[in-house]
């Protein structure tokens, strides 16, 4: 009878879950409107959900701007901005309480496999023909390959196109010149000259350590080993422990006695740095907002790219130095690859209502027009053309130099590339022969640098931060992605249990409990002691199996990558 109660209990129960999570499905609508001759729109306005897991609130911040307003006036589309942790996002995923777009990473195919076979997604392809005329002209191939990788057309990518650089290691200005400019061409001489530069000042003014070297562990515990230095000793993280040669497209085992392993020349470069006495011991525990916080108090003389690139300013925002990206001879750079999906994409949801207003969105989003608006701000008070050519406004180009967020003022860089804009910067316009961000220009980029980094620039003799890097690059010294296939990443299939297991338990093993042990040994013997004994305890946790996984698949998606003929 207990057993009949509780199973009648437990039926119920269930039935009440599932009715109770599920949302009530309304049929989508079209709305009506149209766009009148400067392309405005005319129709209804309606507001759209957009959820980014694990995302900041800077575009909430930013939705009242001129910018975004002026979206709105063009799309018809007013965003209600959403952030979820990724715990509560699983639990929307199985409960299929999603708002009206979610964003997905093209390489994570597993939660995209789920949300397409569970029947949460809409195949958008029928509505391209009537709202999407700039994504069918400007994204053709993108779409081409989203459709293959995620079996329809699902998935919007965001921030496609010609890669620009993103992970290098930076330096603090000041101290870099006055230890003479030192010379790097490996991991060595790049210790050497953090320790010529920590002895030029080895206290801050209030008494602080200076560290050559530090990170954080708050972005998977992984990030400080491995991504910039992976950038510049010339590989891609496909893998947590498999990377792939920009050159060559050869997987390396990260974790196994490799010379070409980017995780031991790390680990090695941090040991160094450590009996060197310049690196930070806060390296393994801290986050990364304490990090920051020691970067903006002079304490530490590296940074980890482009992407990133701070200028240390005091309360009166007063300039006080720069970090800088200083050429490695013989060292690469993460750029130069023409990215089909890059790190993110939009997928709209059964859920939507107006799944025609999402397309003409992203359809503005992926238009010159659009693209202008969010990378450079409203045409006549942000920009103008000058001569036919152009031009920030005088406001404007003093606002960045006095390092004013143009985000929070006007809305410039609206819904970022990992959201809205769906071509990069490096995109070119040819309207005006020029990059679709004003500022990529370097006659544009050096007419907003502050006094320090024009110093900077007359040094190396160049226009711009980035040419210090591509002069290297068409010299011959250093070497970008251009010969990398970045689609092959994007057609890898989602990691088996048995497999993902593996990785988290050999994961925990390489960041959480060797890399502190081996970084810290007291001498060369015990160094490589310790890096025999993790390798065993590595192999013993099943790095191998792991490996021959990852070979594998690595090969099929060449293989697919090579079939789709790009």
């Amino acid at each position: 009878m207990k057993s009949t109660f509780k199973t009648t209990l437990f039926l119920f129960v269930a039935v009440l879950l599932i009715t109770g999570c599920q949302k009530k499905e309304e049929a989508p609508r079209e709305v009506s409107g149209s766009f009148d001759a400067d392309h405005n729109w005319t129709g209804e306005v309606v507001e759209i959900s957009i959820l980014g897991v694990e995302a900041t609130g800077g575009n909430a911040e930013t939705a009242e701007t001129p910018v975004a307003q002026y979206l709105i006036k063009k799309t018809g589309v007013k965003i209600n901005w959403l952030q979820v942790t990724t715990e509560k996002w699983a639990l929307q995923m199985s409960s299929g309480d999603l708002p009206d777009v979610v964003r997905i990473g093209p390489s994570d195919v597993k939660t995209s496999s789920t949300l397409v076979s569970g029947g949460y997604l809409v195949d958008f392809e029928r509505y391209l023909d009537t709202w999407g005329p700039n994504l069918k002209s400007n994204m053709s191939k993108q779409l081409a390959v989203s459709k293959a990788v995620h079996g329809g057309m699902y998935v919007i990518p965001t921030n496609t196109g010609s890669g620009a650089m993103l992970y290098y290691p930076m330096l603090k200005w000041k101290p870099y010149k006055n230890a003479g400019y030192p010379e790097i061409h490996d991991t060595d001489s790049f210790v050497q000259a953090l320790k010529k530069m920590v002895d030029t000042k080895p206290m801050t003014d209030d008494g602080k350590k200076v560290y050559g070297l530090s990170g954080f562990v708050d972005w998977g515990n992984t990030f400080s080993f491995f991504y910039p230095w992976a950038s510049v000793l010339g590989y891609d993280a496909v893998f947590t422990f498999g990377f792939a040669d920009y050159q060559t497209m050869d997987l390396v085992n990260q974790l196994d006695d490799d010379p070409r392993s980017v995780y031991w020349k790390a680990i090695e470069m941090m040991y160094k740095a450590n009996r060197l006495g310049i690196l930070d011991p806060d390296l393994f525990t801290q986050t990364n907002e304490e990090w920051g916080e020691k970067r903006n108090a002079e304490q530490i003389l590296y940074s980890h790219g482009f992407w990133d690139r701070p200028t240390i300013r005091d309360e009166d925002l007063n300039i006080l130095d720069t970090y800088v990206p200083v050429p490695w001879k013989n060292g690469s750079v993460q750029g130069g690859a023409f990215n089909y999906l890059y790190e993110f994409g939009f997928a709209i949801t059964k859920n939507c209502k107006y799944p025609d207003a999402v397309v003409r969105l992203y359809d503005y989003t992926s238009s010159f027009d659009g693209l202008e608006l969010l990378y450079n701000g409203i045409q006549g008070e942000d920009w103008n053309l000058v001569d036919g050519k152009p031009r920030p406004t005088d406001a404007i180009l003093e606002a960045r130099r006095a390092g004013q967020d143009l985000g929070l003022t006007r809305g410039i860089g609206y819904g970022g590339a990992n959201f809205l804009i769906a071509l990069s910067q490096l995109t070119e316009d040819p309207r005006y022969d020029s990059y679709i961000n004003f500022m990529m220009i370097p006659e544009i980029a050096n007419m907003a640098y502050n006094d320090l980094e024009q110093e900077v620039v007359r040094h190396y003799g160049t226009l711009t931060m980035e040419d210090i890097i591509y002069n290297e690059i068409e010299k011959g010294n250093m070497k970008d992605m251009s010969n990398y296939n970045a689609l092959v990443p994007r057609m890898l299939p989602a990691m088996p249990t048995d497999i993902a297991r593996i990785q988290t338990n050999v994961q925990q093993l390489a960041a959480a409990e060797w890399a502190s042990r081996v970084v810290y040994a007291r001498n060369d013997a015990e160094f490589a002691s310790f890096k025999a004994q993790a390798i065993a305890a590595f192999k013993e946790a099943g790095l191998d199996e792991l490996n021959r996984w990852q070979q594998d698949t690595w090969a099929e998606a060449k293989k697919k990558a090579a079939d789709l003929g790009i």
